[in-house]
């Protein structure tokens, strides 16, 4: 059976928000050795957690973790809330994979 993983649509789109906003990014690591500049993207995380984050520099702060970048975790895949999960379809490997939001480079 296939992984479906489910993230708060409001919370999601205030990331997205900023990336879309911001005039530089993140890259990827593809896109780091590349040269290539990221246009905005959603960051789909798999470490402490399944989570998206925004690419947007300078990044979007979370209030109630100082210092951390605002996140949004997908549903029954926080750890402080739900415990160390893990599923197949995610792999073994922890990655950060750029859903780019646009086509073309910001400037």
């Amino acid at each position: 059976m296939a992984l479906h993983l489910f993230f708060d649509l409001t919370a999601a789109l205030r990331l997205a928000e900023h990336a879309v906003a911001s005039r530089e990014h993140g890259p990827s690591f593809s896109e780091h050795d590349d040269g290539i500049a990221c246009p905005g993207a959603l960051v789909w995380v798999h470490d402490h957690g399944v989570y998206l984050m925004s690419s947007g520099l300078p990044r979007l702060d979370d209030p109630d973790r100082p210092g951390s970048s605002l996140v949004v975790y997908a549903d029954g895949w926080n750890p402080d809330t739900d415990g160390h999960r893990r599923d197949a379809d995610l792999g073994g490997d922890d990655f950060a994979d750029h859903l780019h939001l646009s086509d073309a480079p910001t400037h």
